[in-house]
């Protein structure tokens, strides 16, 4: 077992003590939908020239809509919550250096520079 397999484990481990096996088996369940295709999906939503994420597959192809702060920011709880930047060992591994500094300026950008 690799470690990325045992922290997984550990992981549902405790989501069985804490809720039980019963709700455990049943989000192990709901959990494997989401195989390498949904990844692919949220890749598709990224806008290298922006350095954010579209809500939608249609608001990427509809002129007049950008990326936006909050579905950047969910695409990203999203790849953390669900695993994937464990499985490849952390953040730092989970995006190239040029698409992490895309996405920080594209933040960073949206900010009031007296917040």
């Amino acid at each position: 077992m690799n470690n990325s397999d045992k922290t997984a484990q550990d992981r549902w481990s405790a989501v069985e003590a804490a809720i039980g096996r019963e709700a455990r088996v049943a989000l192990e369940e709901h959990y494997a939908l989401f195989d390498e295709r949904f990844y692919l999906w949220l890749a598709d939503l990224y806008e290298p020239g922006v350095g954010g994420f579209y809500y939608s597959g249609s608001a990427r192809d509809a002129e007049g809509y950008l990326p936006d702060i909050e579905s950047t920011v969910q695409a990203l709880t999203f790849l953390d919550n669900s695993g994937m930047t464990d499985s490849v060992g952390g953040w730092q591994y989970a995006f190239s250096q040029r698409t992490e500094d895309r996405i920080l300026s594209f933040v960073k950008g949206l900010q009031s520079p007296e917040d």
